[in-house]
């Protein structure tokens, strides 16, 4: 069930280069909210994710590196 979910969750966002990556994260995120029998934990994991993901992408934008460049 956790390898099934992965998946969904990993391929339905947009990219697929990005989707793959995801499949490590969302299967760390499922073991997580079976491990704890809830969603809590789960959901805190993946806004840790994305708070990171957010302040990475700020970071370069305002450094005025484009990642291609680098």
């Amino acid at each position: 069930a956790i390898a099934i979910s992965s998946l969904l969750f990993a391929f339905a966002h947009p990219d697929p280069r990005y989707a793959v990556l995801l499949i490590p994260l969302s299967v760390w995120i499922g073991w997580v909210s079976w491990r704890t029998n809830s969603l809590v934990p789960a959901m805190w994991c993946h806004f840790a994710n994305n708070l990171v993901g957010a302040a990475f992408g700020f970071a370069v934008a305002r450094s005025g590196l484009h990642p291609a460049q680098v």
